[in-house]
């Protein structure tokens, strides 16, 4: 008898398919997760003592050991709609109860600029965490590399990469990132109004 044409053996053939297949499959899965950090995750202080050195996949982190959602703020203290749009990130994370980090895009060595900025932060509210983006070879050390290379980084597929800053980034608990603004954003008829912004591109994501 041809044992190849034996309906058995083609059944166990199938079989052993199916499960080599779905191995894989949980294989894949399991090295493509996002890695989550112990609830005993710490950042390591910057130069500037009152700054702490991160990266994108750390915002994330940080938001895996929040209660709920977490919200981050990209700043200098250069720019005009940084400096302007921060009181209503601030009052954003407190109405909803986030922990509210602001995250500094400044070559880590220039101390006059971070010292200033962190001064600034914490004359405006002593109680806001400052993160700033570390010199590396992937973020570079110049302001808008910096900038851009982070953005691209933490911009889901789904949403348009722009590198500007004043960027309002939220991420959930499951380290998702759920929503990082642009200038497009702000809508004209509303004279660019950033609570209209929050409104509407927030606060939708904050009720769910």
């Amino acid at each position: 008898m041809f044992v190849g044409n034996n309906p058995l053996t083609l059944i166990m053939k199938k079989t052993l398919l199916l499960l080599l297949l779905l191995i894989t499959a949980i294989s894949f899965g399991q090295a493509t997760e996002t890695p989550i950090k112990p609830k005993s995750y710490t950042l390591e202080r910057s130069k500037s003592p009152n700054a702490f050195r991160v990266e994108g996949q750390d915002l994330k982190n940080l938001a895996y050991n929040a209660k709920g959602k977490a919200l981050f703020y990209t700043f200098g203290v250069w720019c005009g709609p940084c400096r302007e749009h921060l009181p209503a990130a601030y009052k954003l994370a407190k109405d909803y109860d986030m922990p509210f980090y602001v995250v500094l895009v400044e070559d880590e060595d220039d101390l006059n600029n971070v010292n200033g900025a962190v001064s600034y932060l914490h004359e405006f509210a002593k109680d806001i965490k400052v993160l700033i983006l570390k010199n590396n070879d992937f973020y570079g050390t110049i302001r808008r590399k910096k900038n851009k290379n982070f953005v691209k980084e933490i911009t889901p597929p789904e949403l348009e990469v722009i590198d500007d800053y004043s960027k309002f980034i939220l991420i959930d608990k499951s380290q998702k990132v759920l929503m990082v603004t642009t200038w497009k954003d702000y809508n004209k008829a509303d004279g660019r109004d950033v609570n209209k912004m929050i409104e509407r591109r927030l606060l939708p994501l904050l009720k769910e």
